[in-house]
């Protein structure tokens, strides 16, 4: 009421005094809000404000680098502070890590980086560093920013390069063994006329003779930058947000080109580094021994050799270790130097299986050593049969003996125990191999036929009587041959053998081997089973 009885210049004089004052306080509560001390007003902003404040970008403000340039961004920088600030007051922000993003324009402002990209090379640390084809070429299939490499807060420091980040780049799925020409992309070879320390050696020749530089410094590289699903959680609670986890170009775009999300909150961590070398350093050996153990690991993995199906070993397929069954230390007099091995034997067997199972260990070596003496035997006449032959005929023969070489060499060095039954099948086709070979130069030379045993026992029993079948066996204190009755007549394990009160327990009766055997057999024939009484008859032998 009392605004309406004043006169119209009185009512216009208060009007522009009001909106002069609003201005006033807009303008000092946008200097006020603008200030860094202001973001600490909410409690968890604190440790970001201290990593700023130490940093080399504590004389900028934060919404110069977390705002682009311009009049509209700084309207959107005035309404998202107030939108902070109110669901701040009133208890309805994210009781969470906060996020925020610096745009490349930011960076690129005029006063700031603007010429960067046309610097050329820069030296970080030992590395030699060209911003213009990191941020204006795709890298790995995927569009860089400013803070990809230049992370927001890492470890108490604001904007600081993250070296974790550049590993996981150049050395996620990458090579095993580093190149000269890879490691020379980063770092210039120490040579005596660049070096700023005391070098040590003198680079050169390693160069010019083209030496891979891990074929000196090992373990350089730790860890493989993998990403754990469960690590999409740590921002994701919505299973169907999780839908493009195998769609990587999709997740690169979402978090490194539109959103500004640091490699190593998804990437498990990634080192690269010369080892630091002390009395406790191990040094890798495998250096020297390159995959000492290969042979073995084909055999349990049942993968590799020609003409030979994928069989793995059951223990394998159950995720068991070499330590499963490598239990027992090795028998070294003087450990400390000689070093600890561990080592397989029967009672490892026995320790998971039962008594009696060592047996099989002892089963597997025997009929398996046979198996490749005779293979081996063929594997030399075969050569020499090669090796005489026209000269037209030999190249697809030396390939098949090649192939047939590499099977026998897996089982003569990967040691048949890891896998009995792939192993009994490397040596079938190496067998097979050989003949294929004789059949490639026109040899009318025989091989003795390779004994299938895996296609006659059943494959239940078979898993661990593998070659069962070709030794000699003792029953009731008589010679019985597997061989006489499984593969020439056809018998099936289950006729005398049962798993029902205790495994491979022998179920038939002596009198029940009689009936079948008397019925035919003559006096010559006694031998087969009767050793020790027909010499007593013959006279060959006492009595005991």
């Amino acid at each position: 009421m009392l605004f309406r009885k004043l006169t119209k210049k009185k009512r216009i004089f208060y009007i522009s005094l009001l909106s002069f004052g609003f201005l006033i306080f807009m303008v000092l509560v946008a200097e006020f809000t603008s200030r860094p001390k202001f973001c600490t007003t909410c409690h968890y902003m604190q440790p970001f404000y201290d990593s700023w404040a130490s940093s080399s970008h504590k004389n900028v403000t934060c919404a110069k680098c977390h705002f682009a340039p311009g009049f509209k961004s700084i309207i959107e920088t005035k309404t998202i502070g107030i939108v902070h600030l109110v669901t701040y007051v009133t208890d309805f922000y994210k009781k969470t890590k906060p996020t925020a993003e610096v745009s490349d324009l930011s960076c690129l402002r005029s006063g700031c980086h603007e010429t960067r990209l046309l610097h050329g090379k820069v030296k970080f640390k030992t590395v030699n560093f060209d911003h213009k084809p990191h941020l204006t070429e795709l890298r790995r299939g995927k569009k860089l920013r400013c803070t990809s490499c230049h992370s927001q807060i890492v470890q108490g420091e604001h904007i600081r390069v993250t070296e974790s980040t550049c590993f996981i780049c150049h050395f996620k799925s990458g090579p095993g063994d580093l190149k000269i020409h890879e490691c020379t992309l980063c770092h210039e070879p120490p040579t005596r006329e660049n070096s700023e320390s005391d070098i040590r050696y003198d680079h050169s020749r390693v160069m010019d003779e083209k030496i891979d530089c891990q074929r000196c410094h090992t373990q350089v590289i730790v860890g493989d930058g993998a990403v754990p699903k469960e690590n999409c959680y740590h921002c994701h609670i919505e299973p169907e947000r999780l839908k493009h986890y195998s769609d990587h170009d999709f997740m690169h775009k979402m978090h490194i080109t539109e959103h500004k999300i640091e490699c190593q909150q998804c990437h498990t961590l990634i080192q690269h580094k010369l080892p630091e070398q002390s009395n406790v350093h191990l040094l890798d050996c495998r250096g020297c021994h390159v995959d000492p153990h290969n042979a073995q690991i084909t055999l349990f993995q049942g993968k590799g050799g020609f003409n030979v199906h994928e069989m793995p070993n059951p223990m394998f397929a159950k995720s068991i270790t070499c330590r499963g069954c490598h239990i027992f230390h090795s028998d070294s007099k003087n450990a400390k130097m000689r070093g600890d091995t561990y080592r397989a034997k029967e009672k490892s067997c026995e320790s998971c299986h039962g008594k009696g199972f060592g047996k099989l260990l002892r089963q597997w070596r025997r009929i398996s050593q046979n198996k490749l003496k005779k293979v081996e035997s063929d594997y030399y006449k075969v050569e020499q049969i090669v090796a005489r032959a026209n000269a037209a005929k030999k190249s697809r023969a030396k390939k098949l003996l090649e192939e047939a070489n590499y099977n026998i060499e897996i089982v003569k060095v990967g040691k048949s125990v890891h896998n009995v039954q792939f192993a009994d099948e490397l040596l079938r086709a190496a067998h097979g191999l050989l003949k294929n070979a004789l059949q490639a130069v026109g040899s009318r030379a025989k091989l003795n036929p390779y004994p299938e045993t895996s296609k006659i026992v059943p494959v239940e029993c078979n898993t661990c009587h593998v070659g069962v079948v070709m030794e000699p066996k003792k029953i009731y204190g008589l010679k019985f041959s597997h061989q006489n009755h499984v593969v020439k007549r056809g018998r099936i394990c289950k006729e005398c053998h049962s798993n029902d009160r205790r495994h491979g327990e022998l179920i038939l009766s002596k009198s029940k081997c009689a009936s079948c055997h008397h019925k035919t057999t003559t006096q010559n024939q006694c031998s087969h089973c009767h050793e020790l009484q027909t010499a007593i008859y013959n006279g060959t032998q006492s009595l005991p």
